[in-house]
């Protein structure tokens, strides 16, 4: 039996959250329906009311509001961290380079690997028997409080996001039925679906919406689409896709960023720049502009871009820090004179209505050992 050591007040303050999502995790596992079949589940209860402090400080109305907009989505996700007793992160000192040190806190997937970590740190340090616990908190925190850290300091704590080593071999899987070579999946996998025929999300129906689910355990995703439509026909006509959870942090960070950068550069927005992850941009958005650069020279977007490349006034020997010279030049023109390059609005509006649109439909589900630890934790509070 894992011992999880929480405030009651934090206990209270999830249980409606994670006993809905509960629910809704058990009920998506072979009744939803795709926008192809129309199929409907079940109603959900619906969460968004039931949403804490952390996401109810948000107020669109607010230029100036800090909570994610992202939040309510992040929010359905439980993840496990290791503190001491006064209940802060227990981080590591990892030497770099530099000769400097990079604190890191770890942030489980997997409630088992949190509390085995907290076993073997025991055993290891008898002296911290009692001292240390796993403590549960939701992915929406552990966004904000990435994001917050890197604004407020030079050297800000890591947050580093440990993988379930089964799901990690489940992705193994995945790619090998693929035939793609994939020596070591660095990160935390999601799994989606699309079509083998044109491509598209699989999507399912959630309060009359079309959205795209997206697992963080493979089974789950497995369970529905074994029962689902017409039995082996549709699960020919579906590929597994695998997602990086740190890569989908970094893009609504960017999203969220450039949507603040507008605000500054309009005028309705009065936080100094230095005070935002803005100064960040261009190292940020390194990622999404390689993949433009992919697309090749029949994407417009991507020839001009290329082209840009070429200037002489970037710095830099190699292609990334060419990208980054570059999105560093426009972001300061853009600052300065208010008035966005074609080749920013153009990666702007790319964004938009790529990652920016794919994200809007995306619902995460977690786990269903993540659900069950949760309910477990509940019902021996409730008693």
């Amino acid at each position: 039996m894992i011992c999880l050591e929480v405030h009651m007040q934090r206990i209270n303050r999830i249980s409606s959250i994670f006993s809905s999502i509960a629910s809704a995790a058990i009920i998506s596992l072979g009744l939803y329906g795709t926008g192809a079949i129309a199929q409907e589940a079940p109603e959900t209860t619906n969460t968004t009311s039931m949403i804490p402090s952390i996401c109810a400080s948000q107020n669109s109305a607010d230029p100036n509001s800090s909570v994610s907009r992202f939040c309510p989505k992040l929010l359905q996700i439980p993840v496990f961290t290791v503190t001491n007793a006064d209940g802060s992160p227990i981080v590591t000192s990892v030497p770099l380079a530099d000769g400097s040190n990079q604190e890191i806190g770890g942030v489980f997937l997997d409630p088992n690997d949190a509390q085995a970590f907290v076993t073997s740190l025991q055993e290891r340090q008898p002296e911290l028997l009692g001292q240390v616990q796993v403590s549960v908190l939701t992915l929406a925190e552990i966004y904000e409080a990435d994001r917050d850290n890197h604004i407020a300091h030079e050297d800000p704590m890591e947050f580093a996001y440990v993988p379930s080593r089964q799901q990690l071999q489940q992705a193994a899987d995945v790619f090998a039925s693929q035939n793609i070579n994939m020596e070591r999946f660095d990160g935390v996998p999601l799994f989606f679906a699309t079509s083998r025929v044109n491509g598209g999300y699989m999507t399912i129906e959630q309060n009359d919406e079309s959205v795209i689910p997206v697992f963080f355990d493979k089974s789950s995703l497995d369970r529905l689409i074994t029962n689902f439509g017409d039995g082996e026909t549709f699960q020919n006509s579906v590929q597994y896709e695998v997602l990086r959870l740190e890569r989908v942090l970094q893009t609504m960070q960017v999203l969220e960023t450039l949507e603040q950068l507008d605000q500054i550069v309009a005028g309705t927005n009065e936080t100094p720049v230095d005070e935002t992850l803005i100064p960040s941009l261009p190292e940020m958005m390194i990622p999404e502009v390689l993949a433009i650069l992919s697309q090749g020279e029949n994407n417009p977007l991507a020839a001009s871009i290329a082209l840009r490349l070429q200037d002489n006034e970037l710095a830099g020997n190699t292609p990334l820090d060419r990208v980054e010279s570059l999105l560093t030049l426009e972001l300061d023109n853009l600052i300065e004179s208010g008035t966005p390059s074609p080749v920013w609005q153009s990666i702007r509006e790319e964004l938009d209505t790529g990652l920016g649109d794919t994200l809007s439909q995306v619902v995460f589900f977690p786990s269903p050992t993540s659900v069950q630890f949760i309910q477990d934790l509940l019902n021996g509070t409730d008693s």
